[in-house]
């Protein structure tokens, strides 16, 4: 075995074993209550499937927010935490084998594994503080930033180690180059998720329904936009 394969080989090992921890966890913790709020998890599973690994522009701030990220820390609140990772598993699908995407690759076969696992951590944590929360909106503060930390930490270390381990670079170098970026469009998640939150409460799933019609003639002018690139 050469020393090209054998990298290859700490590569496709590393991704497996991601992948095995994130369907371990799927297993032992699956979502309860996924009847309770039927419309919300629809909608939500519809929105992800749609935008979900489409980057948000927020212009004032300068900074682009991963939809999925959104999604993933709206599930925490909106639904039973242990739904997030069903969220990301959906959003992940639908960005590596939707149309137009590229044949399967082992950085698709990783994002398969990170993201659901990310979200499926934060959910534990989430969980773990949460305890019997009142619909008090103070109790979830510190649940949230706690469980928006884990999700950030673990996806942004098992990240960088995989690009460490394809470039043959010092981990640190790796992540300092992308995780306080990331760190940014994280947090910025966590706060559109609480509004988002506070919207969902005050008027409904009727909210998610007007933002995936508002989406739609968005994705079709992104569309066109693709094609007339290509």
């Amino acid at each position: 075995m050469t020393s090209e394969n054998k990298h290859n080989g700490m590569i496709k090992a590393y991704v497996a074993m991601v992948d095995l921890a994130a369907l371990a966890l799927l297993a032992l913790y699956p979502a309860a209550g996924l009847k309770d709020n039927p419309g919300t998890l629809v909608l939500l599973l519809v929105l992800v499937a749609v935008l979900g690994m489409r980057p948000v522009r927020i212009r004032s701030l300068k900074i682009q927010v991963a939809a999925l990220d959104l999604f993933v820390l709206s599930a925490l609140v909106l639904l039973d935490p242990k739904t997030a990772p069903l969220i990301a598993l959906v959003g992940v699908i639908a960005a590596v084998f939707g149309p137009g995407r590229r044949p399967m690759s082992i950085r698709a076969a990783f994002n398969l594994g990170v993201v659901p696992l990310s979200a499926s951590l934060a959910a534990l944590t989430y969980v773990r503080l949460i305890g019997d929360a009142t619909d008090d909106a103070a109790r979830y503060a510190i649940p949230l930033v706690a469980a928006t930390a884990v999700y950030f930490i673990v996806n942004t270390v098992l990240a960088a180690l995989a690009v460490a381990l394809e470039t043959k670079k010092n981990l640190f170098s790796v992540w300092i180059g992308f995780g306080p970026w990331n760190g940014v469009s994280t947090l910025a998640s966590m706060v559109m998720a609480i509004g988002l939150a506070v919207l969902v409460g005050s008027f409904g799933p009727l909210v998610l329904l007007i933002g995936l019609i508002i989406s739609i003639p968005i994705l079709a002018q992104g569309r066109l936009r693709e094609m007339r690139e290509q």
